[in-house]
């Protein structure tokens, strides 16, 4: 039985209309599970950045990458790797229930910030690592009933360090 796993894609492609639909049609045809995707705009207006997080085999990556390059919509693909990318996600999460306040104390700790308090719940915003997001999700479900908004992931590739900084060291 071939190995599932979760893969993040990093796609630059041309900002027009339906290319998000000419992309996930394709992932959609190999029967992949999408589990996040953003997309925005980058700096050239003329580029978006789509970023699809997808449960996928891994023997069929190099075939879908393969078909997903050949869109003439896309511009570069990158599969993500903590080595050459930084990866965030974004979440809001409204605790409910006796345990608000140690929910609060508790994402304070792992460095969640607290956007609106009322007796009874806790409104919490957290930035960090997708890893991160879903350990103080599961973490927060202890103190009550929790209520979740996701922003997806969101990838940005790392500098490479100049040729000069490593011949120095």
């Amino acid at each position: 039985m071939s190995k599932r796993s979760v893969q993040t894609v990093i796609l630059l492609v041309d900002n027009e209309f339906g290319v998000l639909t000419r992309v996930t049609a394709l992932v959609r045809r190999e029967g992949w599970n999408i589990k996040s995707l953003v997309v925005a705009e980058t700096m050239n207006e003329a580029v978006s950045r789509l970023t699809i997080s997808v449960e996928c085999i891994n023997s069929t990556l190099p075939h879908v990458l393969e078909r997903l390059e050949r869109l003439a919509c896309v511009r570069s693909i990158a599969v993500f790797s903590a080595d050459t990318h930084f990866s965030r996600e974004l979440v809001m999460m409204t605790v409910e229930g006796s345990g608000a306040p140690q929910a609060g104390q508790a994402a304070a700790a792992a460095g969640a910030r607290v956007l609106e308090s009322a007796p009874g719940s806790i409104t919490l915003e957290f930035t960090g690592a997708p890893e991160q997001a879903e350990n103080l999700v599961s973490e927060l479900k202890l103190f009550g009933s929790v209520n979740v908004a996701r922003s997806g992931i969101v990838t940005l590739e790392r500098p490479q360090k100049e040729a000069a900084n490593e011949e120095a060291g």
